[in-house]
């Protein structure tokens, strides 16, 4: 037995991360950009979409709440064919869904959430104000490529 073989059965999956320290107006074009980056750099871009309006949502939800730092991991399970996304912040308080409006111009963000995710939720933050949400996106059309290749 090598040293490799363990890993031989593990799922591939890239993970990358970002801070946003003093939340402005530009946070969510940020987060768009630096996630399009990453999910082109991993060649997955099919999966540019979804992730982009989910995490348009998550963050827009934290500005909203008037979250001063932001932290917004992305994560790649090839074997899986899914992204997982999370955006924690720390602003108190934990997201709801509120009743569908068609008629409203808010609060259907959670909804389009749930609509794109195979899974969503959110935790507190145990040490002090602030929670995280997460969401896991299957990949729209299947047959992921190899991150970075």
């Amino acid at each position: 037995m090598t040293m490799l073989e363990p890993l031989i059965h593990r799922e591939t999956v890239s993970v990358d991360l970002t801070v946003i320290h003093g939340l402005t107006g530009q946070a969510v074009a940020q987060v768009r950009a630096w996630s399009a980056m990453t999910l082109e750099r991993w060649g997955v871009p099919r999966l540019v979409g979804d992730t982009s309006t989910v995490l348009t949502e998550l963050v827009t939800n934290s500005c909203q709440a008037e979250a001063g730092d932001l932290l917004v991991l992305i994560e790649w399970h090839q074997e899986r064919d899914q992204v997982l996304i999370a955006v924690w912040d720390d602003a108190p308080g934990l997201p709801a869904k509120r009743e569908l409006d068609y008629i409203a111009e808010s609060g259907r963000g959670l909804h389009l959430v749930e609509a794109l995710s195979s899974a969503w939720g959110h935790r507190p933050d145990t040490s002090g104000p602030g929670k995280t949400v997460w969401a896991r996106l299957p990949a729209p059309d299947g047959g992921g490529t190899r991150p970075g290749g």
